[in-house]
């Protein structure tokens, strides 16, 4: 598992991995002593695209792919792709724990998530 160099980012503590499947997961991601402004998204997989979502407030969540006319929150990663997910408040950083869960939309994929500034 490599962490992708495609995006130009300052990290702000640890990686954290989600082995996803069609069933969801969760993890926490901590920024440590960083206030961060956003968390890196990273698909490892080369085939299987995920969906994620995250909460800045709740313990437990779940990533549901949507379905037609079914819409949820969160957002799509293709395979072999990354986003930046922006979680800082507007003017400022977050500092805290943010929960996030991924959901492979088939099969399974490796799905990293880094704090960033």
């Amino acid at each position: 598992m490599t962490i992708s160099t495609s995006t130009n980012v300052l990290t702000a503590g640890s990686t954290f991995a989600i082995a996803a499947t069609t069933t969801s997961s969760q993890t926490y991601v901590t920024s440590g002593t960083n206030n961060i402004q956003a968390i890196l998204v990273e698909n490892l997989d080369s085939t299987n695209d995920v969906f994620v979502n995250w909460s800045l407030t709740s313990a437990t969540l779940t990533a549901t792919v949507p379905s037609a006319g079914n819409p949820q929150p969160g957002v799509a990663v293709q395979a072999n792709s990354n986003k930046i997910i922006q979680i800082g408040p507007v003017g400022g950083p977050y500092d805290g724990n943010v929960t996030v869960a991924a959901n492979a939309i088939t099969g399974t994929a490796t799905v990293l998530f880094t704090p960033v500034v």
